[in-house]
């Protein structure tokens, strides 16, 4: 594929209500959505929600970042093979680069390009071997710090596996115990896990002391404290989050479990090898969501997880969270976590349709 001009959206994603968790209250995400053209009329695109809590990133450095990357596209034009465009990717962020989200927007649009210009899937370029992917069923649906108590009902309905549950210091042992009662299993139901995710808020104390008034089971407790400390817990499993965000976090870290997220990890491809390091370390993962994706990310999620041993996947939320999804198709949660999607179709599956949202600016890049 011949790559010959590069589009840069900058948007407004505005959320039905505001979600808040720990570390951030938002009523929107502000986000970037990056077109590539080839020399035949194709098109492949990437989307970025840059995090400065997660990686670090602003949208002021991410914008920076993402122009910087679409002149070494044009720079650079043709890629005949996903090995050159691996290590295209490789020498545009080295190893140790935060610049993830912006990684992950130009990931997707040059994988999603090169998908359509061969005719494969996303899928069959990630995972050649594989003769047919797996349909990738959600497994997880995430309460917010100020969602309603019932809103677990209707997880339950829908079959899923685990209830996420965001937490803070503030957060009372009785709401805790009040969404973990019932959610076990009964006559009707089955049994449903309870993890609680601390968005890095808690001191040893402070968790100690309202995990000792909690009298239901904990399945996972995801990020209690910040990155610059070690995350483990007596009597409970820690599962890492924003302290897993390079390769070598995966390979050196100390934790009881992952989860990774292509838009904190990179990619495709740098996520690939972050799931592949963790299977070698026998450590188990789930494959996660930024609050606020558009539909386009949720398709590269259902691409990416087909190919994996993940214990969980949380993703296809934007029709619950998202006023207007800017993405051509919507896909949403449907019973047992199903989700009606083509893991045929060439690329990702799914285009942006940026329009649909608040365009901040449009940036042709020359």
């Amino acid at each position: 594929m011949e790559v010959v001009d590069a589009i840069l959206f900058y948007a407004t994603v505005s959320f039905k209500k505001q979600f808040e968790h720990a570390a951030f209250t938002r009523e929107s995400n502000q986000a970037f959505f990056l077109k590539l053209i080839d020399k035949s009329g194709k098109f492949g695109w990437g989307e970025c929600l840059p995090r400065e809590y997660v990686t670090g990133e602003t949208t002021q450095t991410a914008q920076k970042n993402l122009i910087r990357h679409c002149k070494r596209i044009k720079a650079r034009k043709k890629f005949s093979d996903i090995e050159q465009i691996s290590q295209f990717l490789d020498e545009l962020e080295p190893a140790k680069s935060r610049n993830l989200s912006a990684l992950c927007a130009t990931d997707m649009a040059l994988l999603d390009l090169f998908g359509k210009s061969t005719g494969q899937s996303i899928s069959q370029i990630l995972y050649p071997n594989k003769e047919d992917s797996k349909q990738v069923e959600i497994r997880s649906g995430p309460l917010s710090l100020s969602s309603p108590a019932y809103k677990k009902n209707i997880y339950l309905l829908l079959g899923l596996d685990e209830i996420k549950l965001k937490i803070s210091p503030e957060t009372e042992a009785e709401r805790i115990n009040k969404i973990g009662s019932g959610i076990f299993g009964s006559k009707f139901l089955k049994p449903t896990t309870l993890r609680l995710d601390g968005n890095m808020a808690f001191t040893r104390k402070t968790l100690e002391d309202l995990l000792s008034k909690v009298k239901v089971p904990i399945y996972y407790i995801e990020q209690p404290f910040p990155t610059t400390e070690e995350q483990n817990f007596p009597e409970y499993r820690i599962m890492v989050d924003e302290s897993l965000i390079s390769l070598e976090d995966a390979e050196k870290g100390i934790f009881d479990a992952a989860n990774i997220r292509l838009g904190k990890n990179g990619g495709f491809l740098r996520t690939k090898a972050i799931a592949k390091t963790l299977e070698r370390r026998d450590i188990p993962y789930m494959v996660g969501s930024l609050v606020g994706e558009s539909s386009l990310l949720s398709a590269a999620l259902l691409h990416f997880s087909s190919g994996l041993n993940h214990i969980l996947m949380e993703g296809c939320y934007s029709p619950n969270i998202l006023k207007t999804d800017p993405a051509e198709h919507t896909l949403k949660i449907g019973y047992n976590g199903s989700v009606k999607f083509d893991y045929s179709s060439p690329g990702i599956g799914n285009s942006a349709q940026p329009g649909k949202a608040n365009l901040i600016s449009v940036v042709s890049i020359n």
